[in-house]
């Protein structure tokens, strides 16, 4: 009888230490369970959020993208640009060149991407700015330069200056006379306006009423008096 009774009680003690470990097992999965709900709350959450930023970048996109109001404000001056460089390359060439400007072209399935491209026509047919001559290239430049200043002058924007270097590198005789023609142009139309040409070339100095002579000495540059 106390064999059977000593028995039991080991078998009590057992039981009760085998239930004193579920308990801690089901303490502890019942931790391992709240922490894996608040990580998946987290990830729901930031999932919530990422989608919400990519949502919201989207609009940016759309916003500020090629097709976006970049787009809108390019084809608002289009016109004014294509128009102004136009009347400039006319004169500067003395009618023998033509140019404007597109920033969209349409792909094979009909799609606009933006692509700024300069169109350019002169007496033997069309042609890109890369494939036009150096003498040619410089003849637009001057318009295209002057066209921008056009647009920023008429919003308010400007300094009333204007450097040109070198302008007349790689110009022909007729395409000096033509950017005179130009500059001339302009200054009756900007009366506020000064233009400063840096040449190093005396032939093309008696164009100018206007002279300031820079000399340069042992490495440094000096006002010629």
């Amino acid at each position: 009888m106390r064999v059977d009774l000593d028995s039991k009680v080991r078998d009590l003690r057992s039981l009760r230490s085998d239930v004193e470990a579920a308990e801690r097992n089901a303490k502890k999965s019942k931790e391992a369970l709240q922490v894996a709900s608040k990580t998946l709350d987290d990830a729901q959450a930031l999932s919530s959020e990422q989608k919400r930023l990519s949502a919201l970048y989207s609009v940016l996109e759309g916003v500020f993208g090629p097709k976006g109001c970049r787009s809108f404000v390019l084809e608002q001056v289009l016109p004014e640009f294509n128009q102004a460089m136009q009347k400039y390359t006319n004169i500067i060439s003395r009618g023998e060149l033509s140019a404007y400007l597109t920033v969209f072209e349409e792909t094979k399935k009909g799609e606009q991407n933006e692509k700024i491209t300069l169109h350019v026509h002169n007496p033997t047919g069309g042609l890109s700015y890369g494939a036009a001559s150096a003498g040619e290239r410089r003849r637009l430049d001057l318009p295209i330069c002057f066209a921008l200043q056009d647009i920023a002058a008429n919003r308010g924007i400007g300094l009333g200056l204007c450097f040109l270097d070198e302008p007349f590198e790689n110009v022909d005789e007729s395409g000096v006379d033509g950017l005179m023609d130009l500059l001339k142009e302009i200054s009756s139309r900007r009366a506020t306006s000064s233009i400063f040409v840096i040449t190093h070339s005396a032939e093309f100095s008696y164009r100018f009423s206007s002279q300031i002579h820079v000399i340069k000495q042992k490495g440094c540059s000096f006002l010629d008096r």
